[in-house]
């Protein structure tokens, strides 16, 4: 069960950090980030920033300038 993003989106973000590199964990941080965003665009544009290059930090930057 995902955590609740709402509640804790740093939280969300750490656990979906720990998943393995792979389509779950990019469409996870896609979600994070689309709904971080909502409530604290600095503060997810940051943890943005930390994401290793990749599909998933690409996928997740197109996630958060889309919305």
């Amino acid at each position: 069960m995902f955590p609740p993003s709402d509640a804790d989106p740093a939280y969300a973000a750490r656990w979906v950090g720990q998943f393995p590199e792979g389509p779950m964990r990019d469409e996870s941080q896609q979600a994070v980030i689309t709904r971080w965003a909502t409530d604290d665009p600095t503060a997810a544009a940051g943890w943005l920033a930390t994401l290793p290059d990749g599909k998933g930090r690409q996928d997740a930057i197109e996630a958060l300038t889309y919305d």
